[in-house]
């Protein structure tokens, strides 16, 4: 494993482990973080700051994160391929997200992030409501008791 796939890493794992320290040191101050928007469009995020501010915005009591593919594409670059569930307020999450980074030293300084699913991601961790149904078109809607864990109609 390449040390740009290493670095990449730590943030994922930070993340998952809920180790805010952690998270934050792996941030150039300089980061620029480009994130999938729930219309499937880019939303740039400056500075680690920043960025440790929207991932603490996004943290559920169970979330699981596992990378299921890295490799070097340049020496300073890697991309990784994330499988996620999560679960809060009775509502779950199960989504893939591709991160391609570029590191300076041992700090991510270019990171972007896209999202299978983002509009059910978007719904998923900005709603205080209960349980929905997301198609996989990303439209969104209040689930019915009988929908609740059927995982087909997600």
């Amino acid at each position: 494993m390449s040390e740009a796939e290493r670095v990449l890493r730590r943030p994922i794992e930070a993340f998952a482990a809920r180790d805010e320290a952690a998270m934050r040191a792996t941030l150039d101050d300089e980061l620029t973080a480009s994130v999938t928007t729930a219309d499937g469009g880019v939303e740039a995020v400056h500075g680690g700051d920043a960025s440790l501010q929207r991932l603490l915005a996004r943290q559920a009591p169970s979330v699981t994160l596992t990378v299921t593919q890295s490799v070097t594409v340049a020496p300073a670059q890697a991309p990784a391929m994330v499988e996620i569930h999560a679960e809060r307020t009775g509502r779950t999450l199960h989504t893939f997200a591709a991160f391609l980074a570029t590191v300076t030293g041992d700090r991510l300084h270019e990171l972007w992030m896209v999202d299978a699913l983002p509009a059910s991601s978007d719904e998923f961790w900005r709603s205080p409501s209960g349980p929905t149904l997301c198609s996989r078109r990303g439209s969104c809607r209040p689930r019915r008791r009988d929908q609740l864990h059927d995982r087909s109609r997600m």
